[in-house]
């Protein structure tokens, strides 16, 4: 015979955590060696030496033999510890119930003491505190019954399924309980990862020992097998992980830090560059699983000095490039690409940035991220931006909450930097022309700039990550400038007289919007897209 164990758990939460005697019923799908519920009897007739089931629990029996498509199995009771076996008494109330039942034929009847069970004995489960010693009650022809020993075993399942949802960054929703499959009768369970992802369980009363089956269902796709490699006798939340993906990997040093919603959540990414390619693979590896990446230019050898592409990406488009990066890390993320400018989207940049709860422009063209932010704040999403100044001395974030901040045009008018350390403009294209810069010095502006998406991606859930910008959005500091270097610029003045400062300081300031802006002020105008002018066009012209 073989026992759930949320069956057994309940057999030890109702009956061996407390004296003898009690009792209550044992039911399971009918056809099955199987048990899968225990109904606890507090209602019994009990003494320190015996146990009467009451008619509450016969009338609860009939009921869910009704409703849940159970058989009724046995009954179970405790004894004191010095009789792990069914007394007298209890013979001649088992050949008593085969009499009034004659159609049952047998029946379970499990004793639970407080005593250690042995492993050598196929009829024993140990029980937290005890024991529970299974026993078949079989009919004689003389009238009275025969008691035999009955191997039993526990079927781990609910155990599993639990701590695989959990290495999942996932939850139960439904515990394992009997269901027809197929025509088949099964241990059925679910669980519901980050995205509405469902992951159903199928097992036979043989789990471990031989494996489970796994259907997979993702929003707006068909459900398929998954394949797991199996060792008899292995546990569920071993195999299941790295069957079904790394995300349990990714989420091992993140719980509790990020939400499992994050993996829903879709962040639109202009500019594949130095900070773009390297932030992108910070979010993916922090959770994020959904991402369009938006960059007109491909991988050239000056990019590998300080990114995350490889010498085989040079001459691809840098976002199939970072694609391909971002799948190697969690092959469940879901990667769009747009290997063309923002300006290029068109009329079509509203309907992208409405689809994404995130924008970050990281371009290297100052009317890209102008665009974004327009756009932004009129669909009522956060923005952030990333700016570094002339070889990378320092960087720029700006954030942008519509309705709690002023948007990125207006705080960018706080600038204090002068013109030696803003980055030179290309002037046949708009863009800013590359840096003579250290990939550390990037990566300090890229790894802030990364805390502060995932804080703008929890801004309705209270968690770690939103609690690092939590102070800064309520006081609306969204202007955040961080030195890679001593004495950089103003800095100096801000920190004179504070000791023991060198680099990487960092101040937050506040933007104060401007009535009057189109893009965040008390009239905002409706976004319509609007070309730019080609400068390059222009310049080749006056040539």
């Amino acid at each position: 015979m073989h026992f759930l164990d949320s069956t057994v758990a309940d057999v030890e939460r109702e009956v061996a955590a407390h004296p003898a005697e009690r009792g209550g019923a044992l039911l399971g799908p009918a056809g099955l060696a199987l048990v899968t519920r225990f109904l606890a009897d507090p209602d019994g007739r009990t003494s320190d030496v015996s146990y009467n089931s009451s008619d509450r629990l016969e009338q609860w029996v009939r009921e869910v033999e009704r409703e849940e498509d159970l058989e009724f199995k046995g009954i179970l009771h405790s004894h004191p510890a010095s009789m792990d076996h069914p007394s007298g008494q209890d013979h001649r109330a088992y050949a008593d119930s085969l009499r009034l039942n004659p159609a049952r034929g047998t029946f379970l009847a499990p004793i639970v003491t407080h005593r250690p069970a042995d492993p050598q004995r196929p009829h024993e489960i140990p029980l937290a505190g005890g024991k529970m010693s299974v026993y078949r009650a079989v009919p004689a022809a003389d009238g009275t019954v025969r008691v035999l020993l009955e191997p039993s075993s526990v079927v781990p399942l609910d155990e599993h399924v639990r701590a695989a949802a959990d290495a999942l960054g996932g939850e139960v929703t439904r515990p394992p309980a009997p269901g027809t499959v197929g025509g088949t009768l099964l241990l059925t369970a679910t669980i519901t990862l980050p995205g509405g992802e469902e992951l159903t369980i199928l097992a036979g009363p043989s789990y471990p020992l031989l494996p489970p089956a796994v259907l997979r269902t993702r929003p707006g796709r068909p459900t398929e097998s998954v394949r797991i490699e199996w060792r008899p006798g292995q546990d569920l939340a071993a195999a299941l992980p790295r069957a079904v993906s790394v995300r349990a990997g990714l989420a091992a040093r993140t719980r509790g830090m990020v939400s499992a919603a994050l993996a829903g959540r879709r962040v639109l990414l202009a500019g594949a560059g130095s900070v773009g390619s390297v932030l992108a693979d910070q979010l993916v590896r922090s959770g994020v699983e959904k991402l369009t990446l938006l960059d007109p230019d491909e991988v050239s050898p000056e990019n590998l000095s300080r990114s995350v592409y490889h010498l085989a990406d040079v001459g691809r488009p840098k976002t199939e490039a970072l694609a391909g990066h971002l799948r190697s890390v969690q092959p469940e993320a879901e990667v769009a690409t747009l290997t063309t400018t923002v300006a290029a989207v068109g009329e079509g940049l509203d309907e992208l940035v409405r689809s994404h709860d995130l924008i970050i422009g990281c371009t290297d063209d100052p009317s890209a991220q102008a665009a974004l932010n327009y756009f932004a704040c009129a669909a009522d999403r956060p923005s952030l931006y990333i700016g570094l100044y002339a070889g990378a001395q320092a960087g720029e974030l700006v954030y942008a909450v519509p309705g709690l901040t002023s948007c990125y045009r207006c705080a960018t008018g706080l600038r204090h930097s002068g013109d030696a350390v803003r980055p030179a403009t290309d002037y046949g294209t708009g863009r800013l022309a590359g840096e003579i810069a250290l990939g550390p010095d990037i990566a300090h502006v890229t790894t802030a700039a990364a805390k502060v998406a995932l804080a703008l991606l929890h801004l309705d859930e209270d968690t770690p990550a939103r609690a690092f910008l939590w102070p800064a959005l309520l006081a609306r500091r969204n202007v955040i400038l961080l030195s890679n270097t001593r004495e950089f610029d103003f800095f100096p003045k801000v920190f004179d007289g504070v000791p023991n400062q060198e680099a990487y300081q960092s101040l937050w300031m506040p933007a104060d919007g401007n009535p009057e802006c189109e893009v965040c002020g008390e009239n905002r105008a409706e976004a319509v897209f609007t070309p730019a002018p080609d400068l390059s066009a222009v310049v080749r012209t006056v040539a």
